[in-house]
């Protein structure tokens, strides 16, 4: 009852408010806002609560009525139901024609002495035939009506939302019945009427203590709605000024807001794509549309899109949207193109993998893989092999002829190997002279031992390096 979700069409109120020059209050705007919530949390209290009072007021009527039966005019017994049932017929309507208008444009607040007088209202009607024919009533009918009165008071309750209303319904039937026994009775008994002093007391205090709960719920409201304002005037400035986009989607994954921004890199229309599925729209991306309907708040999700510009990839966020009622509406989210990022980070790891001067991957990467090809191995039955290279002679190679021919040297012989390893596995430079071939599949050991042979083979073969022949 007291959560309302924030529609994100409501970010042309945000727009205006951002392109204001004019300075706003915002302690005399929050403060309006807590009045008009806690205004429309009333009004959704009694309403709540309307029909339990309408039956609980009725039901003890007709109980009330059935008692006297017999001993009052069936007619005035009759009347007196039939307006009992209609005023509160005619009360609980009001009440929730009101709660349906609150927070409209055209809801008109009504004073809080229109409750007192209603309350005060209908305690007088209800208790007007009992407090006349309390006195010429037997003794058990006599406890019947006050019962029945009793349990009116603990009704009170239900107006928890409106202190003076509910105060004003236990000090009318407190009154009333005090006053019906005390004409019934040669003198008042004050056991009796400290009896009803006490259960006035108990309501009215219960009554208070739910009246403050209700106020600090209806506090937090006003105050979680303007700090959602506020999140829509960023929100705003994140769509207008910043890199990312605003998304929205119904229960269905139907599209119901894009950003221009999102629509610009797709190459459609904002109408193109409103109505339409989301996931469909960015290409049938299986795993948004599993996310979707998971119903679940989700962060990041990278996809790839074909556009215009070639392939783009974007990330997104988002959160559903449940309404008052605990109903799931779609989602919401944010946006963002990411593929300058992602390719950077692409060439980060490729760097950080790769050994510079060889091109093959570097010593980490080289555990990487080997601990790939052991997990493989030891869930199944293909044993994996890892062989180690070392170039006999190359020191020399870098003392006479310098260091730029040394690594012509080292390119050249990572070319060699690579090429005899084939498909096979994976080389990779471990630094200086040293090599390393990690085999996925070394099920056959003839097979590793002359791939090495082969190896050996070919690295001894000369090197031609600026017409200089150099052997290792």
């Amino acid at each position: 009852m007291f959560h309302s979700p924030v529609p994100i069409d409501d970010r042309q109120d945000a727009e205006r408010a951002a392109a204001s020059s004019e300075p706003m209050d915002f302690d005399a705007g929050n403060e309006r806002l807590r009045a008009a919530h806690l205004h429309n949390g009333q009004v959704e209290a009694r309403a709540l609560f309307a029909p339990f009072f309408a039956i609980a007021a009725v039901a003890a009527a007709l109980i009330v009525g059935w008692a006297m039966y017999g001993s009052v005019d069936s007619k005035f017994v009759v009347a007196w139901i039939s307006l009992v049932a209609f005023a509160n017929w005619v009360s609980c309507r009001s009440a929730m024609v009101a709660a349906a208008r609150a927070g409209s444009r055209t809801a008109r607040p009504r004073a809080r002495w229109f409750a007192v007088i209603e309350s005060v209202g209908l305690a007088g009607l209800w208790s007007v035939l009992p407090t006349w024919a309390f006195a010429t009533q037997p003794p058990h009918v006599q406890v019947v009506i006050g019962g029945a009165m009793a349990a009116m008071i603990s009704t009170a309750i239900a107006l928890a939302a409106i202190p003076s209303a509910a105060v004003a319904w236990i000090a009318t039937l407190t009154g009333s019945f005090c006053l019906a026994y005390y004409y019934g009775g040669a003198a008042l008994d004050p056991k009796l009427a400290l009896t009803f002093v006490l259960l006035a007391g108990v309501g009215g205090f219960s009554v208070a203590r739910l009246t403050r709960w209700i106020f600090d719920q209806l506090k937090v409201l006003a105050r979680t709605r303007a700090e959602a304002e506020s999140i829509r005037q960023l929100l705003n400035e994140y769509e207008h000024r910043g890199v990312g986009w605003l998304w929205q989607v119904d229960s269905e994954n139907r599209v119901v807001y894009i950003s221009s921004r999102m629509t610009a890199l797709l190459g459609r229309s904002t109408t193109q794509l409103a109505g339409h599925s989301l996931p469909a729209a960015l290409g049938g991306t299986s795993a948004l549309g599993r996310i979707l309907l998971s119903r679940q708040p989700f962060a990041n999700l990278e996809m790839e899109l074909s556009t215009r510009r070639g392939a783009r990839w974007i990330s997104l966020s988002g959160d559903p949207i449940i309404d008052m009622a605990g109903q799931f509406q779609g989602f919401r989210g944010v946006g963002q193109d990411v593929t300058d990022v992602r390719r950077t980070q692409e060439r980060l790891t490729n760097l950080a993998n790769m050994d510079v001067l060889s091109g093959l991957p570097n010593r980490g990467r080289v555990r990487e893989l080997l601990g790939e090809a052991l997990s493989n191995s030891a869930g199944g039955d293909t044993p994996c092999a890892i062989l180690f290279l070392d170039l006999d002679g190359f020191k020399p190679v870098n003392d006479t002829f310098g260091h730029p021919k040394g690594d012509a040297v080292l390119k050249s012989v990572a070319q060699r190997l690579v090429k005899e390893v084939g498909p096979f596995g994976h080389v990779g430079r471990m630094g200086g002279d040293e090599f390393a071939i990690v085999i996925k599949d070394a099920q056959s050991r003839r097979m590793v031992e002359t791939l090495a042979e082969r190896l050996i083979a070919a690295i001894a073969e000369p090197f031609h390096i600026d017409k200089v022949e150099i052997r290792i």
